[in-house]
């Protein structure tokens, strides 16, 4: 069997990704806009676009979204979901094949940055901006449940059927890494940060969800349902739903040959 690439097995079970994954607040988009000072209808290229979880951000604010999204299950979910919706494009591509042309106010990304080529990511997005653009990154990272007796049973799921997957310190970590390497790069200016926390409502079924590619590590291909399944049968027994808390990392940064002196002083 061809190995899987990790960052493009989520394609696997599209649907069930889009039903699972949490969106991002409008507090997002406000920051954006309030660090950079872009407007509607500029130019957005979001890439890693997914199913389309934090596209409404931009396309309701009015921007001109251009969706990049390597896996073309993921990108037809997101091109059912804005179907006869003027200012969205659906494109399934690699930002890395990207022909870049400066012709962005905004290169953005959730929950995909990482995923792109190490060496191409900062370079590739600056040379698609316009002078005065920016790059905006952000991910959602998940704090656990609010209730203590369920972050025992989820902890406890994890621990006796997929020890490897307890710790992920960089998933913690994701947005102090890429700012430091945006700030290491001689492409972008100092980066603004803004984190908010925020909850959404999960159903029984979020823990049981069969996603059968979640964790895109190795041998581990238990799916989510086995996983959770002692979790779930704990809290069908307690309440319908939970509450789940998440804390949005915002990373913005300006690029350096786009901007003048004293904006780059005072970033």
């Amino acid at each position: 069997m061809a190995e899987r690439e990790q960052r493009l097995v989520f394609g696997e079970v599209a649907e069930q990704y889009d039903r699972a994954r949490p969106g991002y607040p409008r507090q997002v988009v406000d920051d954006i806009v309030a660090i950079t000072g872009i407007q509607p209808p500029a130019r957005v290229l979001e890439v890693g676009s997914g199913t389309g979880k934090a596209t409404p951000l931009f396309v309701d604010a009015g921007f001109e979204v251009v969706c990049l999204e390597p896996n073309a299950d993921m990108a037809a979910v997101a091109g059912r979901k804005f179907d006869g919706v003027a200012n969205v494009t659906i494109e399934v591509g690699l930002l890395e094949d990207w022909p870049a042309a400066g012709d962005f106010d905004l290169v953005t990304a959730a929950q995909a940055f990482h995923w792109v080529d190490h060496d191409v990511r900062l370079p590739k997005s600056a040379a698609c901006l316009r002078p005065g653009g920016a790059l905006a990154v952000f991910w959602n990272w998940d704090m656990g449940p609010s209730s203590p007796q369920l972050r025992a049973a989820v902890d406890d799921a994890y621990e006796t059927k997929a020890p490897s997957m307890v710790q992920e310190p960089m998933k913690a970590r994701v947005g102090d890494v890429i700012a430091e390497e945006i700030e290491a790069s001689d492409l972008f200016g100092p980066v603004e940060r803004r984190s908010h926390a925020w909850r959404r409502r999960f159903t029984v079924w979020y823990f049981g969800a069969p996603l059968g590619a979640p964790k895109y590590q190795t041998g581990q291909r238990k799916s989510k349902a086995t996983l959770m399944a002692p979790v779930c049968s704990w809290r069908a027994r307690a309440e319908n739903a939970l509450r789940q808390s998440s804390s949005g990392n915002v990373c913005v940064s300006m690029p350096v040959r786009s901007m003048r002196p004293s904006s780059t002083s005072s970033r």
